[in-house]
């Protein structure tokens, strides 16, 4: 009676606690980082401004990071010129289509 007496909360709490870890770590393992895309070997860093790749680490300025977010979330879908003008530069752009191409040449060399 005196282990049962010793060892009773052990007996009734240990479940309790063995779930609650549980449902801790699977809350963290399936958290979403909201902060970086990935596609294929390369990420995005949304809050730092920054591309990582095979080649390494590459801050992006402001447009060429909108460029890379809007194509990274939009992986593997066609966009034409006047959408991305659209997307990053607004409907007010007193830029040329051609702004574009010369961004798309920045990120090339990134």
């Amino acid at each position: 009676m005196r282990y049962y007496r010793q060892y009773r909360n052990l007996y009734f709490h240990a479940p309790k606690e063995l779930l609650a870890r549980i449902r801790a770590m699977t809350r963290a393992a399936t958290a979403i980082d909201v902060t970086t895309l990935s596609v294929g070997n390369v990420r995005l860093d949304t809050a730092a401004c920054t591309l990582v790749g095979p080649e390494g680490e590459e801050h992006l300025a402001d447009r060429e990071f909108q460029l890379m977010e809007l194509f990274m979330r939009n992986a593997g879908t066609r966009m034409p010129t006047d959408r991305l003008m659209l997307e990053v530069w607004g409907e007010d752009a007193p830029e040329g289509a051609n702004v574009v191409w010369v961004y798309l040449s920045y990120l090339r060399k990134s």
